[in-house]
Protein backbone atom coordinates (compact mmCIF):
# COMPACT_ATOMS: atom_id res chain seq x y z
CA UNK A 1 0.00 0.00 0.00
CA UNK A 2 2.96 2.70 0.62
CA UNK A 3 4.69 1.43 -2.00
CA UNK A 4 1.29 2.28 -4.02
CA UNK A 5 1.05 5.95 -2.28
CA UNK A 6 4.76 6.53 -3.13
CA UNK A 7 4.54 5.79 -6.87
CA UNK A 8 1.17 7.84 -7.01
CA UNK A 9 3.06 11.04 -5.30
CA UNK A 10 5.88 10.83 -7.05
CA UNK A 11 4.39 10.88 -10.21
CA UNK A 12 2.43 13.82 -9.25
CA UNK A 13 5.76 15.66 -8.74
CA UNK A 14 6.85 13.89 -12.68
CA UNK A 15 3.65 15.49 -13.63
CA UNK A 16 3.88 18.65 -12.47
CA UNK A 17 7.52 19.79 -13.02
CA UNK A 18 6.96 18.33 -16.30
CA UNK A 19 4.02 20.75 -16.82
CA UNK A 20 5.93 23.43 -15.43
CA UNK A 21 8.81 22.72 -18.24
CA UNK A 22 6.50 23.17 -20.72
CA UNK A 23 4.05 25.69 -19.80
CA UNK A 24 7.06 28.00 -20.25
CA UNK A 25 8.56 27.13 -23.27
CA UNK A 26 4.77 26.80 -24.78
CA UNK A 27 3.88 30.43 -23.49
CA UNK A 28 2.13 32.64 -25.43
CA UNK A 29 4.00 35.36 -26.27
CA UNK A 30 2.75 38.62 -25.21
CA UNK A 31 0.29 40.44 -27.88
CA UNK A 32 1.14 44.34 -29.17
CA UNK A 33 -1.54 46.39 -28.53
CA UNK A 34 -3.42 47.65 -31.99
CA UNK A 35 -2.75 51.61 -31.87
CA UNK A 36 -5.38 53.81 -32.37
CA UNK A 37 -6.20 56.66 -34.86
CA UNK A 38 -5.55 60.23 -33.27
CA UNK A 39 -8.90 60.82 -35.12
CA UNK A 40 -12.03 58.54 -35.94
CA UNK A 41 -13.47 59.06 -39.55
CA UNK A 42 -17.70 59.00 -38.87
CA UNK A 43 -19.32 56.48 -41.19
CA UNK A 44 -20.42 57.92 -44.62
CA UNK A 45 -24.10 57.15 -45.46
CA UNK A 46 -25.02 53.91 -47.03
CA UNK A 47 -24.27 54.15 -51.03
CA UNK A 48 -27.09 54.54 -52.90
CA UNK A 49 -28.02 51.44 -55.52
CA UNK A 50 -30.72 53.51 -57.51
CA UNK A 51 -28.73 54.63 -60.74
CA UNK A 52 -28.56 58.60 -60.77
CA UNK A 53 -31.24 60.24 -61.57
CA UNK A 54 -29.56 61.49 -64.25
CA UNK A 55 -28.59 58.16 -65.63
CA UNK A 56 -30.86 57.51 -69.34
CA UNK A 57 -33.25 54.54 -69.67
CA UNK A 58 -31.66 51.52 -71.14
CA UNK A 59 -34.44 50.84 -73.54
CA UNK A 60 -35.40 52.95 -76.60
CA UNK A 61 -38.32 51.45 -77.75
CA UNK A 62 -40.71 52.49 -75.23
CA UNK A 63 -44.29 50.44 -75.14
CA UNK A 64 -45.99 52.50 -72.27
CA UNK A 65 -46.68 56.04 -71.91
CA UNK A 66 -46.04 55.69 -68.50
CA UNK A 67 -42.45 54.84 -68.43
CA UNK A 68 -41.46 56.55 -71.95
CA UNK A 69 -42.51 59.64 -70.00
CA UNK A 70 -40.80 59.13 -67.35
CA UNK A 71 -37.78 58.30 -69.26
CA UNK A 72 -37.68 61.55 -71.15
CA UNK A 73 -38.59 63.46 -67.91
CA UNK A 74 -36.16 61.89 -65.28
CA UNK A 75 -33.99 58.98 -67.18
CA UNK A 76 -34.12 55.83 -64.94
CA UNK A 77 -34.89 56.63 -61.30
CA UNK A 78 -37.92 58.49 -62.64
CA UNK A 79 -39.11 55.34 -64.43
CA UNK A 80 -38.46 53.05 -61.89
CA UNK A 81 -40.47 55.36 -59.35
CA UNK A 82 -43.06 55.52 -62.16
CA UNK A 83 -43.46 52.14 -62.02
CA UNK A 84 -43.55 51.54 -58.39
CA UNK A 85 -46.44 54.41 -57.42
CA UNK A 86 -48.16 52.25 -60.55
CA UNK A 87 -47.81 48.52 -58.68
CA UNK A 88 -48.57 50.24 -55.62
CA UNK A 89 -52.01 51.89 -56.84
CA UNK A 90 -52.55 48.65 -58.70
CA UNK A 91 -52.34 46.43 -56.08
CA UNK A 92 -49.81 44.12 -57.85
CA UNK A 93 -47.76 42.02 -55.41
CA UNK A 94 -44.14 42.26 -57.30
CA UNK A 95 -41.98 43.19 -59.82
CA UNK A 96 -41.45 39.97 -61.30
CA UNK A 97 -44.92 39.40 -61.89
CA UNK A 98 -44.96 41.55 -65.38
CA UNK A 99 -41.03 41.48 -65.93
CA UNK A 100 -38.93 38.66 -66.39
CA UNK A 101 -35.85 40.34 -65.33
CA UNK A 102 -35.34 43.36 -63.35
CA UNK A 103 -32.08 45.73 -63.77
CA UNK A 104 -30.30 47.14 -65.82
CA UNK A 105 -32.72 45.89 -68.89
CA UNK A 106 -36.02 45.18 -67.25
CA UNK A 107 -37.26 42.46 -69.87
CA UNK A 108 -40.84 41.68 -69.82
CA UNK A 109 -42.73 37.83 -69.49
CA UNK A 110 -44.34 37.50 -72.42
CA UNK A 111 -47.64 38.31 -71.17
CA UNK A 112 -46.14 41.37 -69.16
CA UNK A 113 -47.54 44.41 -71.42
CA UNK A 114 -50.71 42.81 -71.73
CA UNK A 115 -50.78 42.20 -67.31
CA UNK A 116 -49.88 46.08 -67.50
CA UNK A 117 -52.91 47.12 -70.17
CA UNK A 118 -55.20 45.30 -67.99
CA UNK A 119 -54.58 46.66 -64.59
CA UNK A 120 -55.21 50.12 -66.63
CA UNK A 121 -51.56 51.24 -67.89
CA UNK A 122 -51.47 53.38 -71.02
Amino acid sequence: MRSLWVSVVFGAVVAIALGAVRSSADAPKPVKPIEKPDHVTPPTEAPDLDPPSGTPCVRRDFKTELVKNACAAGGQKAAKDAMKQFQTDHKIKACLACHQKLAPKYELKADGLDQFHKAGGK
